[in-house]
């Protein structure tokens, strides 16, 4: 029994009888798990809808554009709507050499309603804290993984062809972005996109 993440590996792989069964980790929510209790963000997070969590970090600039300093550039001017509309946000890193790249992103922005998560946790960790949130924006593709495993629309920051793949599996192309044409304006095009397509994007 043979599965893929999506059509393109289906395609490189040129057989029809595999089927394209999305990442293995979409069922992570089914899983029985006690997520922890994060208590950095249950202090800063009160209510999930006023919360936006964002992943961010680096790849070594071996993204589609190669450009990671610009995509950093756009997602600054982001972080500062959210925050002038009323949203908290949290940025957070999945992989330790994330942790610099979080800091970077942050670094000139200064708002009470501004959490940065300078440590890595665990699935269940990342589990816990996404459930938290709203929504995310993510650079990482195991981040969108995990968020649309716990019921959270995601804004995917498409850094591969894994990630259109991984999206395109769950039918959910429109919430893809690749890197080299990630730009403030069209980065909240997609927020709006998914505010008004909450509920449909959920089911």
């Amino acid at each position: 029994l043979v599965g893929v993440r999506g059509n393109i590996e289906k395609h490189i792989i040129a057989d029809k009888k595999i089927n394209v069964i999305g990442d293995p980790a979409i069922v992570f929510n089914l899983l029985e798990n006690k997520y922890p209790k994060i208590k950095e963000v249950d202090r800063f997070i009160k209510n999930n809808d006023e919360a936006i969590l964002i992943n961010w970090g680096t790849s070594f600039n071996n993204i589609i554009g190669y450009n990671e300093e610009k995509v950093q550039r756009e997602l600054k001017i982001v972080i500062r709507e959210l925050l002038n509309n009323g949203y908290k946000v949290v940025v957070y890193p999945i992989w330790k050499d994330d942790i610099a790249a979080c800091r970077s992103l942050i670094s000139e922005i200064d708002s009470p309603n501004l959490l940065l998560i300078d440590k890595v946790y665990d699935a269940y960790g990342l589990a816990s804290i996404i459930d938290k949130c709203k929504f995310s924006i993510n650079f990482k593709l195991h981040a969108n993984i995990i968020s649309m495993a716990m019921k959270k629309p995601f804004i995917s920051l498409a850094y591969g062809l894994k990630c259109y793949d991984f999206a395109q599996s769950v039918d959910s192309k429109d919430l893809i972005l690749f890197t080299d044409e990630v730009n403030g304006d069209k980065l909240l095009e997609k927020i709006e996109y998914v505010e008004d397509h909450y509920s449909h994007i959920q089911k």
